[in-house]
């Protein structure tokens, strides 16, 4: 029940997709990590960092080094968490509503 990839990963997931550099998977929880120049593609959110921890159950996202684009906001910190929809917790982090045309 547990899955481990190695190189260019690609995971999708009904409209999200992740990408990374290596990843681990159990189907049992839910639970998947991947690390090494993560990406997170969402309809409503794309992010980028250097190691997520997913659940596909529960959709919980702790991602580390994080930047967040969205069409209405910008955030980057040290670590940001998703617990449920609509609520993010950002630490050390700045947020604006500002898009750098340079990311």
């Amino acid at each position: 029940n547990e899955f481990e990839a190695i190189g260019n990963v690609v995971i999708t997931h009904l409209r999200n997709s992740i990408y990374g550099e290596k990843a681990k998977i159990n189907f049992t929880t839910g639970d998947a990590e991947v690390i090494g120049n993560v990406r997170y593609i969402a309809p409503e959110m794309t992010l980028y960092g250097t190691k997520l921890k997913y659940n596909f159950l529960t959709r919980q996202i702790d991602l580390d080094n994080a930047r967040i684009l969205s069409d209405n906001y910008v955030i980057t910190g040290k670590k940001i968490l998703q617990t449920n929809p609509g609520f993010i917790y950002a630490e050390d982090a700045d947020y604006t509503t500002c898009r750098d045309r340079n990311w």
